[in-house]
């Protein structure tokens, strides 16, 4: 995927090129089987299962209608800083299913209108479930690529109005370099897979999640609003002294959630996962929580186990929460595992108005959970 890089390097003396003269048989040892091996595992462990009405993963045999056209559009795979990519090394989700000789049917839906609507029709009659490729091309974001509105683009929503109309379940597949404002995507699908700019290995990583070969357990870095105007919104944010309610006077929208539509930390699996008993206490320098992680589910399953704590009295305001630690536990169906937290507390403090760091006693609220928004809490004073 660096072929000029390498030319250019070869070309001006940098290095000794041991494929005598041939900068290409060095790009192709790059893209070897064993680095596809690598980046088809980070893309698999990168993708983010968003919502999942009991639809994923796929059976094998059922007839998959693919619509849109970054479902075939290898370059599109690897994102906007990948300048050297070349599109001859990435693997689409079409190419994907015609490597594991998955039956398929393929429109990419431009327009949806006039005769492009007529093949979507015949295709989704023909098909059991109806799988969108939407989001962002490489271009729409990335470096001098801002947008005012970070939803789908309109041709692309147009797209899953079109297939929403047939009555199949619908998997969407996000392709995107950013967190997206889109309520109405997950109102109107069944189920949802982030796959940000996957890289050379995209299909491949995408189709062995679509069908149960790997079971996501990826979550979200970002936090995705519910409208653009919510923009900037974060998990970590100052506490107001008038927190979201039913008064008028207090921090809220007239028109929209205040809360976002997908929270810091979050992402589902194939299975579920219960917490229970936190405790939470002082050894020494350091605020020791312990937790129960429990697969409620029927496969196995890895959880990201996150720990947030909050500053409940300070002399400066402080964040509603702060990310403080977390770890992944593999567990079997039905299996408990105890989750602890060593967290020291030299790293409770902040910065004073004169830039002195200092940790403050007084009153702790630690949270545990699978995502910033959903977790179970526990106090400790210091």
């Amino acid at each position: 995927a660096v072929r000029e890089v390498l030319r250019v390097k070869f070309e001006a003396g940098l290095f000794e090129n041991p494929y005598q003269g041939s900068p290409e048989k060095e790009a192709e040892e790059l893209v070897s089987e064993e680095n596809r091996a690598l980046a088809r595992k980070a893309a698999q462990k990168s993708i983010v299962l968003l919502k999942n009405e009991g639809i994923l993963p796929l059976k094998r045999g059922c007839r998959v209608g693919i619509l849109g056209t970054l479902a075939d559009s290898p370059g599109e795979m690897t994102g906007a800083w990948a300048i050297g990519a070349d599109a001859k090394d990435c693997i689409s989700i079409t190419q994907a299913f015609e490597k594991a000789n998955i039956p398929y049917a393929y429109e990419p839906g431009i327009g949806v209108r006039g005769l492009e609507r007529e093949k979507i029709a015949l295709l989704a009659e023909k098909s059991d479930i109806l799988l969108l490729a939407l989001g962002e091309t490489k271009d729409l974001s990335g470096e001098a690529a801002s947008r005012s509105v970070i939803s789908l683009p309109r041709e692309q929503q147009g797209l899953l109005d079109c297939a929403a109309e047939w009555k199949k379940p619908v998997v969407v597949v996000l392709f995107n370099g950013r967190p997206l404002a889109i309520p109405k995507v997950h109102e109107m699908a069944d189920a949802i897979l982030e796959a940000w700019h996957p890289g050379i290995e995209a299909g491949t990583a995408l189709l062995a999640i679509l069908f149960g070969e790997v079971n996501p357990s990826a979550k979200l870095t970002t936090t995705f609003p519910y409208t653009s105007g919510q923009c900037p919104i974060y998990y970590n944010h100052i506490n107001t002294g008038r927190p979201g309610g039913k008064g008028k006077f207090t921090s809220k929208y007239l028109d929209t959630p205040l809360e976002p539509l997908y929270p810091f930390g979050y992402g589902l699996s194939y299975t579920s996962f219960s917490y229970d008993k936190l405790t939470g206490g002082l050894q020494g320098d350091m605020a020791v929580l312990s937790v129960q992680v429990t697969n409620t589910g029927k496969v196995q399953g890895e959880e990201v186990v996150q720990c947030y704590v909050r500053d409940m009295v300070a002399s400066r305001v402080r964040p509603v929460k702060e990310l403080k630690g977390f770890t992944k536990v593999s567990l079997k169906p039905g299996e408990t595992k105890t989750i602890t937290f060593h967290l020291p507390t030299a790293g409770l403090g902040f910065y004073d108005m004169q830039m002195n760091y200092c940790v403050e006693p007084g009153l702790f609220r630690f949270y545990v959970g699978g995502n910033s928004r959903d977790c179970i809490v526990t106090e400790i004073t210091l």
